[in-house]
């Protein structure tokens, strides 16, 4: 299988990968849904809205902010550095769910983030955009 798997990846001129929370968990960032995620703490569901920021300002930002503090920890795990690697030899896309960063910290260039990022802010009553690099 792993011959298989090498012969095509020789023979490609494009990849196309799609990554989700398992990527990023050998890096230390929890998953929402395992033993260990996120979804025991707090309702992601909830907590994630516009709703709920209006609601509770002060509570969505600590979660984003503990949710940072775990990324900004995080190194990209040897998956993520191995998709940047490909891109030396193919043309490569990466279509990830996750908001944390790691494919472009690991050197990819063409990575589309299907939920957005956790560091890149944006205010919903004056367009104000920025990003966030550091920890609070």
């Amino acid at each position: 299988m792993f011959e298989l798997v090498t012969k095509k990846l020789k023979e490609a001129q494009k990849i196309v990968f799609v990554t989700g929370a398992g990527i990023s968990q050998e890096s230390g960032i929890p998953t929402f849904r395992g033993k260990d995620g996120l979804w025991r703490n707090y309702d992601a569901m909830k907590l994630a809205t516009i709703d709920a920021f209006y609601e509770n300002p002060k509570l969505v930002w600590e979660w984003y902010n503990e949710r940072r503090k775990n990324i900004f920890s995080a190194e990209p795990n040897l998956g993520h550095k191995a998709i940047a690697e490909l891109e030396k030899f193919v043309k490569v896309v990466t279509l990830t769910q996750n908001i944390d960063g790691l494919h472009q910290r690991a050197g990819s260039t063409k990575v589309l983030e299907l939920h957005g990022s956790i560091i890149e802010i944006k205010c919903t009553v004056c367009e104000f955009k920025n990003k966030i690099l550091t920890e609070f």
